[in-house]
C-alpha cells in the first residue's frame, strides 16, 4: 500500500489536528498539490486488499438510501443503497481515513472541526445515480465541513458513476479510482452520474465544526 496521503493530483481548483475532543487521529497527510475547491490523493488511502476485505465484510444488509419523506422525490432524486459503519465496529477504518482527511483539510481549508458522522458504504448498480445536491443543509446537517467520498470498486468494473462538480460555468465529472479519495467542502454542489454498467462501491463520510464559517 502506499503511504496515505503523499501527494495530491487537480481535479477541481486541499493537515496537525484542530484542537477538540474528537481528534484521537494523528496527522498523517504529506505532500500535495492543492487548488480548489476539491483536493483528491494520488496515492490510494486504502489497500486494493482492504478495498477487497470492506466490500467483503459490508457489501450486504443495504437499505435503500433517502434524501426526504417523499417516496416519489426520492427516487428521482436518489437511487441507491447504503449503510453506516460505525465507529464501534471498525476503529481501525476509522483510523486509516480521519488523519488523512485532518491533514488535508490543514492544508487546504484550515476548517475547525468538531467531530464527525458514521462512515457509510454506499453501493450503485445499474440505473443508481445521486442528482444536484449539496452534503450541508437545515437541521441535523447544518454544521457539515467536509465531505469525502473514496472509491472501493476498480475503476475498470463499472461504467458511469462519475462524480461531478459545478464549480463554474462548466462542470467538472471525476472517476475515482480504487482506494483514493477526493475530499471537498460540504456546501460544493455536486451530483454522481448514473451507473450505466456494473457494480459501484464508495465509502462516504461527512467531518463537522459546530461554529459556521470557520
Amino acid at each position: 500500500m502506499s503511504h496515505p496521503g503523499n501527494r495530491g493530483r487537480s481535479a477541481l481548483g486541499g493537515a496537525s489536528a484542530p484542537s477538540g475532543a474528537f481528534f484521537i487521529y494523528a496527522s498523517k497527510a504529506g505532500l500535495i498539490v492543492t487548488y480548489a475547491p476539491a483536493q483528491i490523493t494520488q496515492d490510494q488511502v486504502i489497500s486494493t486488499e482492504r478495498c477487497g476485505e470492506i466490500i467483503h465484510s459490508y457489501g450486504k444488509n443495504f437499505k435503500i438510501a433517502k434524501v426526504s419523506k417523499n417516496p416519489k422525490l426520492d427516487k428521482e432524486v436518489r437511487k441507491t443503497l447504503g449503510r453506516s459503519i460505525p465507529i464501534e465496529h471498525n476503529e481501525t477504518l476509522y483510523n486509516e481515513i480521519m488523519p488523512i482527511v485532518l491533514g488535508m483539510n490543514e492544508k487546504q481549508w484550515k476548517y475547525v472541526l468538531d467531530t464527525h458522522d458514521s462512515i457509510q458504504i454506499l453501493k450503485y448498480t445499474k440505473g443508481c445515480h445521486y442528482d444536484w445536491h449539496i452534503d450541508m443543509g437545515p437541521g441535523i446537517h447544518e454544521t457539515r465541513k467536509l465531505s469525502f467520498v473514496i472509491g472501493l470498486s476498480p475503476a475498470e468494473s463499472y461504467e458511469g458513476g462519475e462524480i461531478t462538480f459545478k464549480v463554474g460555468p462548466s462542470d467538472t465529472s471525476i472517476k475515482l479510482e480504487q482506494g483514493n479519495m477526493i475530499v471537498f467542502p460540504s456546501f460544493i454542489l455536486h451530483k454522481v452520474e448514473p451507473v450505466t454498467k456494473g457494480e459501484r462501491y464508495v465509502l462516504v463520510g461527512w467531518l463537522r465544526g459546530n461554529n459556521a464559517f470557520q
